[in-house]
């Protein structure tokens, strides 16, 4: 009998509003600096009061590793919304892939009691390593289009970050309970990351003030964080209960799928290898099946 777990559940989700975030980016082609800071502004506001009620984590390792989270995704996030409107919402969703292997990989180094049960468990493993391994070729493909290995050139750091950020969300929600810890790490992270942007806006000025709150960024920001709020929220609570957190990165890339499809429905002519990010489907299929069975 087939039992979806919840981290699949929680990818599942995490893929839809992430495929919403793009393409509302990509219509709205606002600052991606704006953009970014609002779209964490509006997380503070919706999950604070939340993540109050429903009490913080006293571990100290929690705060460290959530600043240390807060930092490296305060540098990608701004690169991310400037890569969305430089290449295009179906290009970025299917370079992101490529982070998938070496996120399966680096966390293999922080957990020897999961690679013992790996090791315990061959042909499931090698189910596991073919379908996360189908998912970052399907993406390598990808550069036998030119405009998509530009993308990737370009955002070479957000696919490092993703690799950086797993680990340490991860390594934060232990011995803490799954949903208490997502649910303060959320809003607790995007203010830190404000604090950085703030301190970063004061020193280098990258867009002139009106930028900032003009009637685009605020409506790209405001409609872009909602749809933030729920995948980020979905994305932690999965990576803290996940086994391993390549799988949700898998997962998350679904959202090229539901990209593709918004496409087609609305006659956009797409630039990019369809076939390639296609593949990223098969794969995360196979990997909620290996899981589920």
């Amino acid at each position: 009998m087939i039992h979806i777990p919840l981290w699949a559940v929680a990818g599942l989700i995490t893929a839809v509003m992430g495929a919403a975030m793009m393409l509302l980016q990509e219509k709205h082609k606002a600052s991606g600096f704006a953009v970014a800071f609002l779209n964490k502004a509006v997380i503070v506001c919706i999950l604070t009061v939340p993540a109050l009620m429903n009490g913080l984590p006293t571990a100290p390792h929690f705060y460290i590793l959530c600043a240390v989270s807060a930092v490296i995704f305060a540098i990608s996030d701004v690169i991310f919304f400037n890569l969305v409107t430089r290449s295009g919402a179906g290009v970025v969703s299917r370079i992101l892939p490529l982070n998938i292997i070496f996120i399966f990989i680096a966390w293999l180094f922080f957990d020897p009691l999961l690679v013992a049960r790996y090791i315990a468990n061959p042909w499931q493993t090698a189910g596991i390593v073919a379908a996360l391994s189908g998912a970052a070729i399907s993406a390598a493909i990808l550069k036998k289009c030119s405009f998509s290995w530009d993308a990737i050139k370009y955002g070479w750091f957000i696919i490092l970050a993703g690799v950086m950020g797993s680990v340490v969300i991860k390594k934060a929600m232990f011995g803490i309970e799954p949903m208490k810890a997502a649910l303060a790490y959320v809003p607790i992270q995007a203010a830190m990351m404000l604090v950085c942007w703030g301190l970063f806006y004061i020193i280098r000025r990258p867009i002139p003030l009106k930028d900032f709150v003009s009637k685009q960024s605020l409506k790209a920001g405001l409609s872009i964080g909602c749809a933030t709020t729920i995948m980020v929220l979905c994305s932690v609570y999965g990576v803290a209960v996940v086994e391993n957190p390549a799988y949700m990165s898998a997962l998350f890339h679904l959202s090229s799928v539901f990209v593709i499809l918004y496409y087609s429905v609305i006659k956009h002519k797409e630039v990019a290898n369809v076939k390639a990010g296609m593949g990223i489907v098969f794969s995360a299929v196979a990997l909620i099946l290996l899981k589920s069975l």
